[in-house]
C-alpha cells in the first residue's frame, strides 16, 4: 500500500519532503524605492512626536501649583485650581504646541514663582 504516510518507505517520497526548486541561498529581488520610502515615512511619523515632547499640562501645572506655596486656602480650593490649569494648559498645547513646550519647559526649570510667571512673555 504505497502512498501512505505511515509506511516507513514512503518517507522521502511524500510531497511535503521533497526539496523546493528555490535553493535557500537564492538572490531576493531588490525591494521597490517606493516601499523603502513608505517604510521611512512611517518612522518620521511614529516617531517624530517624540523628538520634541514637552512636560504634560499635569506636570507644568503641579510644578505651577508647588511654586505658588501656601495661595491656597484649602486642599479643595488647591484641586479645583489644579484642574482649570491642567484644562488651560492642554488647550494650549492643542492650539498651539510650539508656545505650549517653550513655556512648560521654561516653567520645569525655573524656581520660582516669579520667574515661572514670566515665562509666557519669554515665549512668543
Amino acid at each position: 500500500m504505497r502512498g501512505r504516510l505511515d509506511d516507513p518507505r514512503d518517507v522521502g517520497n511524500h510531497p511535503s519532503m521533497q526539496r523546493s526548486s528555490r535553493s535557500p541561498q537564492a538572490p531576493r529581488a531588490p525591494r521597490s524605492a517606493g516601499s523603502l520610502r513608505f517604510a521611512a515615512a512611517a518612522v518620521v511619523l511614529l516617531l517624530g512626536p517624540l523628538a520634541g515632547c514637552a512636560p504634560s499640562p499635569e506636570r507644568v501645572c503641579k510644578k505651577m501649583i508647588d511654586l505658588q506655596g501656601g495661595w491656597f486656602s484649602s486642599d479643595q480650593e488647591r484641586a479645583e485650581g489644579f484642574k482649570y490649569c491642567v484644562q488651560v494648559k492642554a488647550e494650549q498645547k492643542r492650539t498651539n504646541p510650539a508656545k505650549y513646550k517653550c513655556e512648560a519647559d521654561c516653567v520645569i526649570d525655573e524656581r520660582n514663582l516669579v520667574a515661572a510667571s514670566e515665562c509666557n512673555a519669554k515665549c512668543k
